[in-house]
């Protein structure tokens, strides 16, 4: 398991591995806060701190962010109908991550 955090601290992440490939969405909301996302299977991640939601009116996902800090930590589909997450790679070590491709896919 490999773990991140937020900017303060408070949230955690840990994920089983390095993700294949880093998704660099172009959609308004992933562009304004400069989303990172790695895709893992719901439930193979481990979250903890508490954190606030945003659902778009026009999608299913449900963004997280830590409450203290502010800073986006991944995104879960509440209704279940995506059987993956997204985790924002941006709270991992960089220096790790600098060998995963980065990709643009909507």
């Amino acid at each position: 398991m490999l773990s991140g955090q937020c900017d303060c601290g408070k949230v955690t992440i840990s994920i089983p591995e390095l993700p294949q490939e880093i998704n660099a969405c172009p959609c308004d909301y992933c562009s304004r806060v400069v989303a990172r996302w790695g895709y893992f299977v719901a439930g193979t991640t481990a979250v903890k701190g508490a954190t606030d939601t945003y659902r778009r009116k026009s999608k299913t996902v449900e963004f997280h962010r830590c409450r203290e800090c502010g800073v986006v930590t991944h995104w879960i589909d509440p209704t279940g109908g995506v059987r993956h997450m997204g985790v924002h790679m941006a709270n991992f070590d960089q220096s790790i991550l600098a060998v995963i491709p980065i990709v643009v896919n909507p």
